[in-house]
């Protein structure tokens, strides 16, 4: 067969293979009526540019989650409470805590999401900045140096221009809002009552009240006595039993009760009751105070909580655990008691120690701490007391010249443990009496973190959009971009060198030199990938 006979052949062998067949086939469906034809798919020839799509994307839900902030700020905003108006923080929901515990979770639920969202549309922008293309590696080959390709990476700024630059950096800076600021949006606030505890005869707190013990009584319970004696009688208060006394108001954070009284079996004590205590919430996150040390103020001390180490505890579980001997000291809402009266200062043994902290001189507030000291002995009368500023030498000069010491029926208890009534009085617990109150728990969000969260997604949409204008194509995102571009268009730099190790990998842009044909090394562990300084930080680290 000579040559062109060969072509010919050869050409017509092509055309018949060319030769399309029959794509369409008959289809019977179930009535044996329709038709269908299947096409084949053409693929599109790529134009480099793909990456373009998904930065659309990114576009899209940066743009979507802009909108949802300033919508939701503007809804805060106008559901705020004009008395919370504040630049700080202003209040939006007040009321159930159980209501403000899931409105505070679905918040954060919400703001994890779209926060998790608009990062990964960040980063992929980032990459798309930062992630180097085919003309970019063969440059940087030709050179002797070379990129990092699959990974984030700082050092690839070196191939990149100054616009990308400054769009990566706002990327990066207006990321850190988002990491930092945006859970702290949207915060709840709970809110813990203060309450007076006083223990009352088996008939209540009915009777009359002289004004001295209202005054006191309406200074260490917050009601005034009328008060309580209304509810008494109108059947406001809830009975509880002692384990229901004692979990409802063992919590550091009473938020639905208030005015707790203990009905005793004790018919000897007159009204309103005697004073057992107040339960304060925690004034700070390293307040270590009780709030309700006031339970375990009966003779066995020891059983209701851990006093063996240097600060008393008083423990919920050991209450409940001897609560059938629950005893409480009480005492007197006004009582005898020494009062020393100075020149801008009066004091008695319970309240000297609040003078500590007081504008007085220091050569002052010294002496009172010493003479406070000797008023907390027992069974101390005002002769003794006027014996003991004679005899001792104070900082003060004429310190003893300006006291008057003078003994007052009119003394109000006062909330620390430290009881006029010497030895002190126990009183066993029957049940309780306690006042219902609404829940006071407020949900909140800061305006200020709001708009800085909205300008810097305000900065995000804007940077991605000049990300998608910049002409760039045949970036290498993943090491199988490379792979796939090398495999079509080899490289210069490194063909033939697909099988060096890690040493000579190192040697390839340093020293070029043509690649021998050799045997390859034996099969190394995976450890062998990194170097021995690596492993050593890894562990020691």
């Amino acid at each position: 067969m000579s040559r062109k006979n060969l072509w010919l052949y050869h050409t017509a062998s092509l055309d018949m293979h060319n030769i399309e067949e029959p794509s369409d086939r008959a289809s019977i469906d179930d009535e044996g009526t329709s038709l269908s034809k299947t096409n084949e798919e053409v693929k599109k020839p790529r134009t480099g540019y793909e990456w373009k799509n998904g930065a659309s994307i990114c576009l899209c839900a940066a743009a979507s989650i802009l909108f949802l902030n300033i919508l939701f700020t503007i809804i805060a905003a106008s559901r705020a409470q004009q008395s919370s108006r504040s630049f700080e923080a202003e209040t939006i929901f007040e009321g159930s805590c159980t209501k403000a515990k899931r409105w505070s979770t679905g918040f954060h639920i919400l703001i994890n999401v779209l926060g998790t969202i608009l990062l990964g549309a960040s980063n992929y922008c980032m990459q798309c900045l930062s992630a180097p293309s085919r003309k970019d590696v063969d440059h940087m080959h030709a050179h002797g140096k070379w990129l990092d390709i699959g990974t984030p990476s700082v050092a690839n700024l070196r191939v990149m221009s100054w616009v990308q630059i400054i769009i990566w950096c706002l990327l990066v800076l207006t990321s850190l809002p988002f990491h930092i600021l945006y859970n702290a949006a949207v915060f709840s606030a709970l809110s813990s009552n203060a309450y007076g505890v006083v223990a009352v005869s088996p008939d209540g707190p009915i009777g009359s009240t002289n004004s001295t013990t209202s005054a006191c009584y309406e200074d260490l319970v917050g009601k005034d006595v009328v008060q309580v004696q209304a509810m008494y009688q109108g059947k406001e208060l809830e009975s509880l039993s002692k384990e229901d006394c004692i979990k409802a108001y063992g919590a550091a954070f009473l938020t639905n009760r208030r005015t707790l009284l203990l009905v005793t079996n004790n018919s000897s004590i007159s009204s309103p009751g005697l004073f057992v205590g107040v339960g304060s919430p925690p004034t700070s996150v390293d307040d270590n105070q009780n709030p309700f040390d006031w339970m375990c103020t009966g003779p066995d001390t020891d059983l209701y909580g851990d006093f063996g180490s240097g600060t008393s505890q008083c423990l919920q579980s050991a209450v409940l655990k001897h609560v059938n001997g629950w005893s409480v000291t009480a005492e007197p809402f006004a009582s005898n008691d020494i009062v020393v009266a100075g020149t801008g200062f009066a004091f008695t043994r319970q309240n000297y120690s609040d003078l500590r902290y007081s504008s007085l001189p220091q050569s002052t507030r010294a002496d009172i701490m010493d003479l406070g000291a000797f008023l907390e002995s027992p069974f101390n009368t005002v002769n003794d007391t006027l014996g003991f500023i004679q005899s001792q030498s104070w900082q003060t000069q004429r310190f003893e010249s300006q006291l008057n010491v003078y003994m007052s029926d009119s003394v109000c208890a006062t909330d620390s443990r430290t009881l006029s009534v010497s030895p002190p009085q126990y009183y066993s617990v029957d049940h309780c009496l306690s006042e219902k109150v609404e829940e006071h728990c407020r949900v909140m969000y800061s305006p200020a973190i709001c708009l800085v969260v909205i300008l810097c997604n305000a900065v995000k949409v804007i940077c991605i959009m000049f990300t998608i204008r910049i002409r760039r194509k045949e970036l290498f995102f993943t090491v199988g971009d490379a792979i796939t571009s090398f495999l079509k268009y080899p490289d210069r730099t490194t063909l033939g060198r697909s099988w060096v190790d890690q040493k000579e990998a190192k040697s390839v842009f340093t020293k070029p030199r043509p690649m021998k044909s050799r045997t390859l090394p034996p099969r190394r562990r995976w450890h062998y990938a990194v170097g021995r300084r690596r492993w050593a930080l890894s562990v020691t680290w």
